[in-house]
């Protein structure tokens, strides 16, 4: 295994900042500039860095995943439906709102 230093961490986390924000008002993913960021600023080798972002993703959907829940607006079984194969007609009513 390699040893590694993080360098640059305040410019790492503004880009990172700049990142989440940029990613919450478009709506779209910003993986892509945290590997970016965290590779090319903060000098931290590729794989790390990807899977890190991945880490990031997992925490993200879980904890999202779990507010959901929470709220009741999320059917436990319909991530099993879209995983495995899409079925013709629903095998479950969703409750009415």
């Amino acid at each position: 295994m390699e040893d590694y230093t993080v360098h640059r961490i305040p410019l790492g986390f503004g880009l990172m900042f700049g990142a989440g924000t940029l990613s919450g008002l478009l709506g779209i993913g910003s993986g892509a500039v945290k590997v970016l960021a965290m590779d090319q600023a903060m000098r931290i080798p590729f794989k790390v860095s990807t899977t890190t972002s991945n880490f990031m993703i997992g925490v993200t959907a879980a904890a999202s995943a779990g507010i959901y829940l929470a709220a009741d607006t999320l059917i436990p079984a319909s991530p099993c439906q879209s995983s495995s194969a899409p079925a013709p007609v629903p095998f479950w009513e969703p409750s009415p709102r």
